[in-house]
C-alpha cells in the first residue's frame, strides 16, 4: 500500500507544477497537422484511381506525424514540418495531377448506393458533424424535409475536429511518459501548453457543431424554454453521467489525479455536459445580439469577476474545506468555457451554412419580427421585409373591442418564404440568364408557431422580388420532425409534414471563398486582441486554470486560424465550381453557375456519375475523384465521443498496469505507437457506422 501511495504521489508531482512553453512553440507543433493534410491531399490528387490510400498509408501520413510532433520531435517541430512540406512539394512536382473529366462540385447529392467501404455513393454527408444531427441532404431518417434542405460539404470541419480529437487522444497517454516534454503538459496556474490548448479547443469545437439547431431553424431561439431545456438536458445527460462515473472510478482506484486541474470531484466531462444547457439560458439574449458579441460580453464579465471580484484569489488561495471550495476550479472556469463555447457557436454560424452571412440575415429578420410583434404600429425599416404583424390577432375579440379592424390573415406560404436562403418573391423567383438552374425548392409544410404566437396578421403580404443566387435551399419549418431532436417543439402532426424530397438533388453552392475571408478577418482580430491583452497584462497571463481573458482569446485565435488553414487547403487542392462566389457579368448580382454535365449526358445529381467528391465508383470500388475529408479522419469524427471514451479507458488501464513514469523513451514510443494504431484501427473498422447514438 505504501508503495502504491508513494507512486501516486510521485506521479501527481510528475504532472504538476508546470509553467508551459511559448505560443510560437505550441503553434509550430500544431502546424504539423496542417502539413500532414497537405501531404495527404497531394497524394490523393496524384495517385491513380485504382490505387487509393489504404489504412496503413493514411495512418502513416495522418497519425504518425502527430505522434512524433509531441514526443521525439517536439523540440524540433520546424524540422518535422519542413520534412512534410518538402515531401508534399516532391509529390506535386514528380507526379502530374490526376485528370477526372467533368467533375461534379462538392455538395452534390445523388441516389445512395453502398460501396465497399460501407459508405453511400454520392451521399454528401461530410459536414463535419454527426449524421444523426444533420443529414446534409436536408432530410430526416424518415425522408421528411428539414428546414434547410442542403448543407453542402465542409471537409475542413471534419478534418479539423478529427485531427484535434486524435491529437488529444495521443496526448492524454503520452503525458504520462518521460518522452512527452514537460512544457507541453498542463500548466499549474499560468502558462501556455499544448494540453491546455486542447481543452479549450474541445469546447470550441463543441460550440461550432452546436450551431446546427439554430441554422436549421432560427425559430429554435424563440421556442418555449421548458421543453427546449428538457430536451437539451436529456441530450447532455450521458456526458454528465460519464463525468460522475469518472469521479467515482478515479477515487475508487486511487488513480493519480491533478487536483488543481478542475478540483476534487469536477472533471472535463461535467464541463462539457453543462455548457449546452447554459447556452439555452442565453437564447433570449442571442435573439437580439450577435452571438460573437454575447461571447465577448461573457468573457469580459468573467475577467472582471476574476480581477475585481476576487475570484482569482479565491481559486489560488482558498482552502478546500467545503464541496464548493473543493471544486473551485471547475466552478469558476465554467463561465470562461461558456465564452469559448459561444464564440465557437458564432464561428459555426459562419462555416456551417452555405453562405457565411446566412445566419446573420435570418437573425436580423427574426429580430425584426419580434420587435414588430411588440410594436405593431412601428414602420418597417427595410423594404426587404414584409410589413409589420398585427398582434391583435392573438385575441380576435380584443381587436373588435379596441376598435382596430383586424387585417386579413397572412398566407402561411408567404411567411415561410421569409425564412429562406435567400427570400424569394411570392411568385416564381426571377433568375438572371447566367443562372441556368431550373427547379425551385419545394415549399415546406405550414408554419404553425412563431414564439408562441398562434396566428399572425400582416398589413401587407407582399414581399419584394429579389434575384436568387441559390434557390436550392427550402424555407425553415419549426415543425420539422428533427426539430424536436434538437431541443425544439414536439414533432408535427403527420398531416402537416408536407411533401417529401427525393434523394436526387441538384448541386448546392457553398461560398468557401467568402467563408475563408471572414475567418481570416476574425483570426486577425483575435490575434491582435491577444497581443493587446498580453501587452496590457490583462489577467496576469494565459491561465487555463482560471480560463481568463488571455486564455479565451488565445484559444479562439488558434482554432479560428487552424480551421481557416484546413479550409484553404481544401480550396487549394480540391477547387470546385460551387465553392466560390460567382457574380453575373451583366447585373453584378450573385448567381449560381450552371452545373457541370454528368457522364453520359445525364443531369447532375440524377445520373450515375460517380465522380463526386469523396465518393467511390461502385463498379470498380475505387476512388474516381478526390475531395472530402480523409477516410481515416472522417471515421474518427463520426465516432468521436466513443473514441475519446476509449482513449480515456485505455489510458487508465495502461497506467494501472505499467509504471509509465519510469518507462524508457524507446519502449514509450512502442506503446504509444501501438495505442495510436489501435485507436485508428477501431475508427477505420467502424467507418460508415455510428457506434453510439444519444
Amino acid at each position: 500500500m505504501s508503495t502504491t501511495s508513494d507512486y501516486k504521489t510521485s506521479k501527481e508531482a510528475f504532472v504538476s507544477g508546470m509553467s508551459g512553453s511559448t505560443i510560437g512553440h505550441v503553434n509550430m507543433i500544431s502546424l504539423v497537422a496542417l502539413s500532414s493534410i497537405a501531404l495527404h491531399s497531394s497524394l490523393r490528387t496524384r495517385l491513380p484511381p485504382s490505387k487509393p490510400l489504404s489504412f496503413p498509408a493514411e495512418f502513416l501520413v495522418l497519425a504518425v506525424p502527430l505522434l512524433l510532433s509531441v514526443t521525439i520531435a517536439a523540440n524540433a517541430p520546424g524540422l518535422l514540418n519542413l520534412v512534410l512540406i518538402v515531401a508534399t512539394i516532391g509529390v506535386l512536382l514528380m507526379f502530374p495531377r490526376r485528370e477526372s473529366g467533368n467533375v461534379l462540385p462538392l455538395g452534390v447529392s445523388q441516389t445512395s448506393s453502398p460501396n465497399r467501404d460501407g459508405q453511400e455513393n454520392g451521399r454528401a454527408r461530410d459536414v463535419g458533424v454527426d449524421e444523426e444531427e444533420e443529414d446534409v441532404r436536408g432530410m430526416g431518417r424518415d425522408g421528411v424535409a428539414l428546414g434547410i434542405t442542403h448543407i453542402p460539404l465542409l471537409p475542413a470541419l471534419t478534418t479539423y475536429r478529427a485531427h484535434m480529437l486524435l491529437l488529444t487522444a495521443i496526448c492524454i497517454l503520452a503525458v504520462d511518459f518521460q518522452v512527452f516534454p514537460r512544457e507541453l503538459a498542463k500548466c499549474e496556474t499560468f502558462g501556455v501548453s499544448l494540453m491546455d490548448l486542447g481543452v479549450g479547443s474541445f469546447v470550441f469545437s463543441q460550440g461550432v457543431v452546436s450551431a446546427l439547431p439554430i441554422i436549421k431553424n432560427p425559430l429554435y431561439l424563440t421556442t418555449p424554454f421548458v421543453p427546449k431545456f428538457t430536451t437539451v438536458l436529456r441530450k447532455c445527460l450521458p456526458l454528465l453521467l460519464l463525468g460522475l462515473l469518472r469521479t467515482v472510478s478515479v477515487k475508487g482506484t486511487e488513480y493519480p489525479e491533478h487536483q488543481t486541474e478542475y478540483g476534487t470531484h469536477w472533471n472535463f466531462f461535467i464541463t462539457l455536459g453543462l455548457l449546452p444547457i447554459l447556452q439555452v439560458l442565453l437564447h433570449p439574449l442571442i435573439l437580439y445580439l450577435p452571438i460573437s458579441l454575447v461571447g465577448v460580453i461573457v468573457a469580459l464579465s468573467h475577467q472582471l469577476a476574476l480581477s475585481s471580484g476576487g475570484l482569482t484569489s479565491y481559486v489560488l488561495n482558498e482552502p478546500r474545506e467545503s464541496f464548493i471550495s473543493a471544486n473551485k476550479e471547475g466552478l469558476v472556469s465554467l463561465t470562461g468555457y461558456l465564452a469559448i463555447h459561444l464564440l465557437g457557436l458564432s464561428t459555426g454560424t459562419l462555416v456551417l451554412p452555405p453562405s457565411p452571412s446566412y445566419f446573420r440575415r435570418q437573425q436580423d429578420l427574426l429580430r425584426q419580427r419580434q420587435l414588430q410583434c411588440l410594436s405593431p404600429t412601428s414602420p418597417t425599416p427595410s423594404s426587404t421585409f414584409p410589413s409589420v404583424y398585427d398582434i391583435s390577432s392573438l385575441n380576435p375579440s380584443s381587436s373588435t373591442a379596441s376598435g382596430v379592424s383586424p387585417t386579413r390573415e397572412r398566407p402561411q406560404s408567404e411567411l415561410e418564404r421569409d425564412f429562406q436562403f435567400p427570400p424569394r418573391s411570392p411568385t416564381r423567383s426571377r433568375r438572371t440568364s447566367f443562372d441556368t438552374s431550373a427547379t425551385d425548392s419545394p415549399v415546406l409544410p405550414t408554419l404553425t408557431s412563431f414564439n408562441s404566437l398562434n396566428s399572425l396578421n400582416v398589413n401587407s403580404p407582399s414581399i419584394p422580388s429579389r434575384p436568387s443566387f441559390d434557390t436550392h435551399l427550402s424555407p425553415y419549418s419549426p415543425t420539422s420532425p428533427n426539430f424536436s431532436n434538437e431541443g425544439g417543439s414536439p414533432s408535427p402532426n403527420p398531416a402537416q409534414q408536407g411533401r417529401r424530397i427525393s434523394t436526387t438533388t441538384t448541386p448546392v453552392k457553398r461560398e468557401n471563398d467568402r467563408t475563408a475571408i471572414e475567418l481570416c478577418s476574425y483570426a486577425f482580430l483575435w490575434w491582435v486582441s491577444l497581443g493587446v491583452s498580453k501587452l496590457v497584462g490583462v489577467g496576469g497571463g494565459v491561465s487555463r486554470r482560471l480560463v481568463n481573458l488571455q486564455y479565451i482569446t488565445y484559444t479562439i485565435a488558434f482554432n479560428t486560424t487552424f480551421l481557416l488553414g484546413y479550409l484553404l487547403l481544401d480550396l487549394l487542392f480540391f477547387p470546385s465550381p460551387l465553392s466560390k462566389s460567382v457574380y453575373s457579368p451583366v447585373s453584378g448580382l450573385k448567381v449560381t453557375p450552371a452545373a457541370a454535365p454528368a457522364v453520359g449526358g445525364e443531369p447532375n445529381g440524377s445520373g450515375r456519375d460517380s465522380r463526386i467528391a469523396g465518393t467511390s465508383d461502385v463498379s470498380t470500388g475505387s476512388d474516381t475523384m478526390v475531395g472530402g475529408a480523409p477516410k481515416l479522419l472522417d471515421a474518427i469524427n463520426r465516432n468521436g465521443l466513443v473514441l475519446f471514451l476509449l482513449a480515456n479507458v485505455a489510458t487508465g488501464l495502461i497506467n494501472l498496469t505499467i509504471p509509465t513514469m519510469y518507462v524508457t523513451d524507446g519502449w514509450a514510443m512502442v506503446i504509444l505507437t501501438l495505442y495510436t494504431f489501435g485507436m485508428c484501427a477501431v475508427a477505420w473498422g467502424c467507418r460508415g457506422r455510428k457506434l453510439w447514438r444519444f
